[in-house]
């Protein structure tokens, strides 16, 4: 979550992809603050 990041740029190629990638906002509605902390916690360190 960067403030100064107001988009996403998806890099799908083929329709398949982007239904997929927008599946995935319906799941970051349902994380709590444990698991947000913990894919911020992955991405710091990678």
């Amino acid at each position: 979550k960067n403030p100064h990041v107001s988009t996403v740029i998806l890099g799908a190629s083929r329709i398949a992809q982007l239904e997929e990638n927008l599946g995935a906002l319906a799941v970051t509605q349902r994380l709590d603050q444990s698991a947000w902390k913990q894919v911020e916690q992955t991405f710091a360190t990678s």
